[in-house]
């Protein structure tokens, strides 16, 4: 171990070496270079290029809209759970508390009535095999 961490600190001094053109190593007391202040945006002659491109493709997709169909469709928001949200969503099971209860009560009787017809031989494999098919594609479908 020791053995390696001398071949690194060898390494190191190299390294400092090659980093001056003259050979001369860097002194300690040298400065590093300033970094760009993060509280103001950069120009916009310095952004990347796959933003500049990526916004540039939304400008040409919006300019090139069809007469037919003037209307851009808006980018979609992401959904960001606040306290703000999780207050609403309260306010929201308090007033609609009965139709919850009834969308998980008729979760749970489909569930168990197609248990319920697998055990007793009511569902043959085929059909459970497409139903579980049909559920898939819906799903995917539903994103």
């Amino acid at each position: 171990m020791s053995e390696q961490l001398g071949q690194l600190e060898v390494q190191l001094k190299q390294m400092k070496q090659e980093a001056r053109p003259d050979g001369t190593p860097t002194p300690a007391s040298e400065a590093p270079p300033e970094l760009p202040d993060a509280s103001k945006p950069p120009p916009p002659d310095t952004m990347p290029k796959e933003v500049s491109a990526q916004t540039r493709s939304h400008e040409i997709a919006a300019e090139s809209a069809t007469p037919d169909n003037n209307e851009v469709e808006p980018k979609r928001q992401r959904y960001v759970f606040t306290q703000q949200n999780g207050a609403q969503l309260y306010d929201w099971l308090a007033e609609h508390w009965v139709s919850v209860v009834a969308m998980l009560s008729l979760t749970f009787a489909s569930i168990f009535s197609i248990r319920y017809g697998i055990e007793h031989g009511l569902l043959p494999p085929a059909l459970r095999v497409a139903c579980r098919g049909g559920l898939g594609v819906a799903l995917i479908f539903a994103g």
